[in-house]
C-alpha cells in the first residue's frame, strides 16, 4: 500500500477496524459478521 489508497483498500480498512473493535469488546456476533463481510468482499477481489 502506498500513499494513495484505493476504495476497495479503504473499505477493507474499514472493515478490519470494526472487526477489531468487536472482538476486544467481546461482541462476537458483530465480529463474526464482520468477518463475514471481509471474506465476501476479499472473494471478490482476489
Amino acid at each position: 500500500m502506498g500513499l494513495f489508497k484505493s476504495n476497495i483498500e479503504k473499505e477493507l480498512d474499514s472493515i478490519i477496524q470494526r472487526l477489531q473493535m468487536n472482538m476486544s469488546n467481546n461482541y462476537k456476533d458483530n465480529a463474526r459478521d464482520d468477518l463475514r463481510e471481509f471474506e465476501a468482499r476479499m472473494g471478490t477481489n482476489v
